[in-house]
C-alpha cells in the first residue's frame, strides 16, 4: 500500500501521508508544491506576516530571505536597513541567534 500519495483533480490536489512526523524538508515541498511563499530554504524557525519576518537560527550563515514583494527591509532589533526595494535580501546570522525584519509598507517602527 502507498504511504505518501498525492491526488491531483483540475480544480484541487490532495495528499496523504501515512508516515508521521514528516521532516520540515518535505513540509516545506509540501507547501511549495500547493503555492506557498517560501522565505527561506534553510530549516530554521521562521514566522511571517504582511510586515515582519522572524527568524531563529540553527546554524550560522549567510542567510538568503526571500520577500513576496519588494519592500525596503531593516532588521529591527539593530534598526540597520539590509535591503532597499528588493525581493530577496542576505544577512549573516549567528547560530542560535534571532532576528526580526521589517518589510512593510506601513511606518517602520
Amino acid at each position: 500500500e502507498p504511504g505518501f500519495v498525492i491526488r491531483e483533480e483540475p480544480d484541487w490536489a490532495s495528499l496523504y501521508s501515512a508516515a508521521p512526523n514528516l521532516p520540515p524538508g518535505v513540509l516545506k515541498e509540501v507547501a511549495r508544491y500547493a503555492g506557498v511563499h517560501i522565505f527561506s530554504e534553510w530549516e530554521d524557525v521562521l514566522y511571517a506576516d504582511h510586515n515582519y519576518v522572524a527568524l531563529h537560527t540553527v546554524r550560522a550563515a549567510v542567510k538568503t530571505i526571500r520577500l513576496p514583494h519588494r519592500a525596503d527591509i531593516w532588521e529591527v532589533y539593530s534598526n540597520r536597513r539590509v535591503g532597499r526595494d528588493c525581493t530577496e535580501f542576505q544577512d549573516w546570522m549567528e547560530a542560535g541567534s534571532t532576528h526580526l525584519y521589517y518589510y512593510g509598507s506601513a511606518p517602520r517602527p
